[in-house]
């Protein structure tokens, strides 16, 4: 099977089990050392708001075989996006080359165990991604999430912003020796207004 039927056939298997994949596209290799176009997939999914997912394709030698990671990370807290900085994140048994039926099996386990806690609590998951900690119940999930929430609005809007990542929105906070000032990321703001090649985008809260 080919990285592209294989995540054909991921969308299948989450439709399925009642997840709409949203939002696809093939990025170029990072983090790994590929040759082969065709290796990293991005994309969403419509039952998981708010959260970005990732399949990475493994091209194996003689030794090795060829196999898919899917993972997940909240979008207004990515700092790698990778599956070794994923706290959700599942990698197949099977040889992508060999039993299309074993493959299934993985695409559908994957589903469950990326997908399903996500969209079972996003609260709980978030707390889980963030901290690596299980919450002692929902209240405290809740707060973590909405915490970190308020701390990212102060750092948009009161804290010293600067650009860092254009495609998922993220900034570094760096202030002027040491000092930060109010309104820094109204400031930012309108002096790359009219800068074609590179605008500050506001955290994801």
């Amino acid at each position: 099977m080919t990285n592209r039927s294989v995540f054909e056939a991921l969308i299948v298997s989450a439709k399925k089990q009642g997840y709409d994949i949203i939002d696809a596209h093939w990025v170029d290799g990072y983090f790994v050392f590929e040759t082969e176009k065709d290796t990293i997939v991005h994309f969403k999914v419509k039952q998981c708001k708010k959260w970005l997912f990732g399949m990475w394709f493994t091209n194996g030698d003689e030794q090795d075989k060829r196999t898919f990671i899917v993972f997940g990370q909240p979008e207004n807290n990515i700092d790698k996006f990778k599956p070794t900085c994923s706290y959700f994140s599942y990698t197949s048994t099977a040889d992508l080359t060999a039993d299309e039926k074993e493959v299934e099996y993985n695409l559908n386990d994957a589903c469950d165990k990326v997908f399903g806690p996500i969209r079972y609590d996003r609260n709980l998951a978030w707390t889980l991604h963030d901290g690596n900690f299980y919450p002692k119940n929902k209240l405290q999930a809740k707060w973590q999430l909405f915490s970190y929430q308020m701390y990212q609005l102060y750092q948009n809007f009161i804290g010293d912003v600067g650009i860092r990542n254009l495609e998922y929105g993220i900034v570094s906070y760096s202030g002027t020796f040491g000092k930060k000032y109010p309104f820094k990321g109204l400031v930012l703001f309108f002096k790359y207004l009219f800068n074609k090649k590179a605008k500050p985008y506001w955290n994801k809260l």
